[in-house]
This record gives C-alpha cells, structure tokens and sequence, in this order.
C-alpha cells in the first residue's frame, strides 16, 4: 500500500491550489510560499461589516482573506465550489479559525451555523463549501457546529449577475429554521464562503433574529 501511495504521489503529485507548483508532505493544499502570500485582512479591517451594518442586527462581522478578480482568495473559492475540494475547505476553516483564536475578540459564541445550500444545489454539487469551512472553524474555536438547523427552503435564482437590491429581494423568505430549534437568547456564528453583497448573510441573520437569536456574529472566509 506504502508503494501504491509512492507510485500514486509520484505520477499524479498533488499541487498548490494556488500556483499549481508541487506540494511536498508538510504543505496539504497550499505552499508556504502562497500561504505567506495570502491576502489577509487586517484585523481592525471592517469591509465585511460594512456590507451588513445598519441592515440587520449584527454583533460583528469578520473575514478572512480579501478576494480580488484572478487573485489567491478566488483561485481557493473556485476550487472549493467548483472542484469538489471539500479538505481545502476544512483546512482553510481551520486556519481561519486560528486567525480569530489569535487575532479576535469576539464575545462567547454558542453555536456555528453554516449558510445553508438549497437541497437541489447540495446534491448537484455534493457538499456545501460553507459547512467545509465551519467544520475546520468549530475544531479550532472548539464551539458546537449544526448544520441541520439552518435552513434554505426556497432556490433562489443564481445571484452572480445581480446587484445589491436584486439580491436582496431574491433572497427574501428563502431560510427557515428546522422545526423544533429553539436559539432564544443564543449567540450564534454564521460562517459563509464569501461575502458579496452581503444580501444571503443578510437573509440569514433576519431568520435567525426573528427566532429570538439575542447575537449574531458573521465569519466569511473571503470578503469581496
């Protein structure tokens, strides 16, 4: 099996998401020369909040890497969306969540909830990418994740070609909460891929508020 695994890494070496260079056995998706070169955002950085604030009631709102048109932050968005990569997501979650564990403050949060996937999309793609990525956070914060209260019940229309209010009026009514849940008074997380417009999380949040959620903090790998 040993060799079989040699022969394999041999013909087919894995390589960085990145720069496509090969990785060796300490670099699981990306280089360490990508990684250093990642752009993270500042940690007094406030673009993800700003696209929320004034909107809808949010505790804070914080991301990751700042993505840019053909930039490292897109190259690892697309593989996770588009190329089945479910342990880049995870290990980018994990990352992630090292960055709020050193970098943040960020009040007691009870539970992590992952943007939900309508079921039609979940199945075409096979994985949600936002719950790859809350997986990898909720090991590194140490905090509860579900990804089955949360829920996308309507399939909105794609939002790639919309605007900010065309957005938002397609992600109206689209979430519920799976029956039963009860998040009264709770502070929970919702953690996302990217933020765009902000108009899904905005969606979210107003679900999760309108069950008594008493705090909401948004976690998104990327900010647009």
């Amino acid at each position: 099996m040993l060799m079989l695994n040699y022969l394999i890494d041999l013909l087919f070496p894995k390589t960085c998401v990145c720069c496509e260079k090969a990785l060796n056995e300490q670099e699981p998706h990306i280089c360490g020369s990508c990684c250093l070169e990642l752009p993270v955002l500042e940690t007094n950085d406030e673009s993800a909040l700003r696209k929320l604030v004034g909107r809808v009631k949010i505790e804070k709102a914080y991301g990751y890497l700042k993505f840019n048109k053909l930039g490292k932050a897109q190259k690892i968005l697309h593989e996770l969306k588009y190329k089945d990569n479910q342990e880049l997501g995870v290990y980018m979650g994990e990352i992630f969540g090292i960055f709020v564990n050193e970098k943040l403050l960020i009040n007691k949060i009870d539970l992590i909830l992952p943007v939900p996937l309508h079921s039609k999309r979940l199945k075409s793609r096979g994985y949600n990418q936002a719950e790859a990525i809350a997986i990898g956070l909720a090991k590194q914060l140490e905090i509860k994740l579900d990804a089955t209260l949360l829920v996308k019940s309507k399939e909105a229309i794609s939002q790639t070609k919309k605007g900010r209010f065309a957005r938002l009026e397609n992600m109206q009514d689209c979430f519920t909460l799976a029956s039963g849940t009860d998040l009264r008074g709770k502070h929970v997380a919702i953690v996302d891929d990217v933020v765009t417009t902000g108009a899904t999380l905005e969606a979210c949040c107003q679900c999760l508020l309108n069950a008594g959620v008493e705090q909401i903090t948004v976690l998104s790998l990327a900010v647009a």
